[in-house]
């Protein structure tokens, strides 16, 4: 798979992760679990993953118009097999209904693939725009904010001095 395939991928994924947000968001705010402080993080969350998908995809038609890959990215297929697992298992455990530590336990795992495989990608290419994405834009900020703020809320609930779950 070269950049372009892994643009691909990458951007389904983002998509993929912005819909199991969106699911973990809906249970949140559901009549038998109203949490509407964390439903509202979870739809944040998920915007930010649809931004994502539309930054990729611009990067992804910047390279029909010129734009060079300076340095190729490929997932490798152990690691795509993982997150595939990974995906497949949250998915199954959002169907089933999932506790809010259930939830902030997948963020970070998902984050931490997400991340690494996100930046990567938009330091591939000559754009100076892209490359310069992750230290410059606010929206990035924000999610990075998000997601460290729901993180430690999971560390919280972990050591037991909250249980909204």
């Amino acid at each position: 798979m070269n950049t372009e395939g892994t643009l691909d991928y990458q951007i389904a994924l983002e998509k993929r992760i912005a819909r199991l947000y969106e699911g973990i968001a809906s249970q949140f705010s559901s009549a038998e679990n109203l949490h509407p402080e964390q439903a509202t993080l979870w739809q944040n969350l998920a915007r930010d993953e649809f931004d994502h998908a539309a930054l990729l995809s611009i990067e992804k038609a910047l390279l029909q118009t010129g734009t060079r890959v300076k340095k190729q990215v490929e997932i490798d297929p152990e690691t795509r097999k993982k997150l595939e697992d990974l995906l497949a298992d949250c998915e199954q455990k959002i169907s089933l209904g999932i506790s809010e530590a259930e939830a902030f336990e997948m963020l970070g795992a998902i984050e931490s693939y997400d991340e690494r495989l996100f930046k990567s990608l938009l330091k591939a290419t000559d754009s100076k725009l892209l490359s310069r994405f992750a230290s410059l834009s606010r929206s990035y900020k924000a999610h990075k904010a998000r997601v460290k703020a729901g993180l430690k809320r999971y560390k919280t609930i972990r050591s037991g001095t909250s249980q909204l779950a």
